[in-house]
């Protein structure tokens, strides 16, 4: 999948997927030591977006590497609706900076 993501220095972020075809804006959080992160969204291909419960920083974004270049960052979450049957998720997403 082919995606790219624009980190601005007041905290907000645009990600545009599959040549432009899906965008989304909203902002971004570090917790207090840089380990992780976590976005909001707050417009998806141009329209609002009411909040949800789970933009509520749980920070489950762990950064592998930042640097001036390069960010590489894993999701983890687990899907599923009963507890006892839920399953572990894991994916990686990997920068670079394009200028």
């Amino acid at each position: 999948m082919a995606k790219e993501i624009t980190f601005n220095s007041d905290n907000s972020y645009k990600e545009a997927l599959y040549n432009n075809q899906f965008i989304t804006t909203g902002n971004y959080f570090l917790n207090d030591d840089s380990t992780k992160m976590e976005f909001t969204i707050l417009t998806i291909n141009g329209k609002s977006y009411p909040p949800f419960p789970e933009q509520s920083h749980h920070y489950n974004n762990i950064i592998i590497k930042l640097n001036a270049d390069t960010l590489i960052y894993g999701s983890e979450f687990y899907k599923g609706n009963n507890v006892n049957t839920m399953n572990y998720d894991h994916s990686d997403s990997y920068f670079v900076r394009e200028n």
